[in-house]
């Protein structure tokens, strides 16, 4: 049986294209450290990463600030 996860990992550190990680500050597993992606895929070299702030659940505490994140970075990509 494949490892999705290792499959993935395997395919980000040679993902090229502009990567963002925008995680909540408050999850209960990352707990906003991007650190482990942001290190190990290229795309994401150089990219604005956030933490929000003051939320677990990125789509329920702050949607706002989380979509914002979203479309200035793919508005900076293209």
């Amino acid at each position: 049986m494949i490892d999705t996860f290792m499959v993935c990992g395997v395919l980000l550190e040679t993902l090229q294209a502009p990567f963002l990680c925008d995680f909540s500050a408050k999850h209960h597993v990352t707990g906003g450290d991007s650190t482990y992606l942001t290190q190990r895929t290229p795309g994401a070299q150089g990219q604005p990463h956030t933490a929000v702030a003051n939320a677990a659940h990125l789509r329920k505490d702050n949607a706002v600030e989380f979509t914002s994140a979203i479309v200035n970075f793919i508005r900076s990509t293209r």
